[in-house]
């Protein structure tokens, strides 16, 4: 047995998602994934390609962004899922925008973006779809990177008011790391059943244990410093040096994030809110 005492992982952690969504065999369950979360038109046949954040060196996708997913769809399209509460980009390169093959960020909060109308925001509108903007001519681009934001925070239903497959899928997310056992209702539902199944921790081959148990003790200690989700402990030597290299290099990866958001022309707002960075330090750049 492992260190992790609960029968679940929680999907809600970068630890959690990984071991779960970047699992190759577990393939089928992120491609419904996608298909529930990405824009109306856009549909994932196939992944060819997975590329998470222990194998991308020296780029603003590396190890150093903390990202959680990053992968490619068998016409060219790049997908990255990230649970964080912030998005990572990368643009593409060619001389048009035909030339480019689209690239769909996908965040999974766990809190509410600020919208300018609220009232159009509740627990039946969780999903929202962003592109880039022209500034000057308001022209929006041809789909070459969209940002897709999944507020779980806003997501406030019971099991029993749960009706569409995305409601069971979010109702997962947001329960699935204290269930006890599967309810009825979700197994009744193929994917999110599925999904449920390969979230248990007894079921995870020993490798992906391991490199769970890693990388939670990890998050844990950079987000509460200290680790109240595990029993006996590692010694302390083993996080500290983690902990320091992921904060530094997670604080350039946003501005770099950012810079890179400046250069397409975001606003400063825009770009404060996604980033953590004031204004100011968006200025700056």
């Amino acid at each position: 047995m492992g260190i992790y005492q609960k029968r679940y992982v929680p999907l809600t952690t970068d630890a959690g998602f990984k071991a779960v969504f970047a699992d190759r065999a577990n393939k089928p369950l992120l491609i419904r994934l996608l298909n529930n979360l990405l824009p109306e038109g856009v549909i994932v046949k196939d992944i060819v390609e997975y590329c998470d954040r222990e194998q991308c060196q020296d780029t603003i996708l590396s190890k150093k962004t903390v990202l959680d997913l990053i992968c490619r769809g068998d016409d060219g399209s790049q997908f990255i899922v990230e649970v964080q509460n912030r998005p990572y980009l990368q643009l593409g390169q060619g001389e048009d925008y035909v030339d480019l093959h689209p690239v769909y960020v996908v965040s999974i909060l766990n809190h509410k973006l600020r919208h300018h109308d609220e009232r159009q925001w509740d627990k039946d509108c969780v999903v929202s779809h962003y592109e880039f903007m022209e500034i000057r001519t308001k022209e929006v681009a041809p789909m070459t990177i969209s940002i897709t934001f999944a507020e779980l925070a806003r997501f406030a239903k019971t099991l029993d008011e749960c009706s569409s497959e995305q409601d069971y899928l979010f109702y997962w997310f947001i329960n699935g790391g204290n269930a006890d056992v599967i309810p009825d209702a979700i197994k009744n539902r193929a994917f999110v059943s599925q999904l449920a199944g390969a979230c248990e921790y007894a079921a995870l081959t020993k490798e992906h244990r391991l490199r769970f148990e890693a990388n939670m003790i990890n998050e844990l200690d950079i987000l509460y410093g200290k680790r109240q989700e595990f029993k006996n402990g590692r010694e302390e030597g083993f996080a500290a040096g983690m902990v320091e290299g992921e904060i530094k290099g997670e604080a350039k990866g946003i501005r770099k994030m950012a810079l890179a958001m400046k250069n397409a022309g975001m606003q400063f707002r825009q770009i404060s809110e996604m980033t953590g960075l004031s204004e100011l330090e968006v200025a700056e750049l």
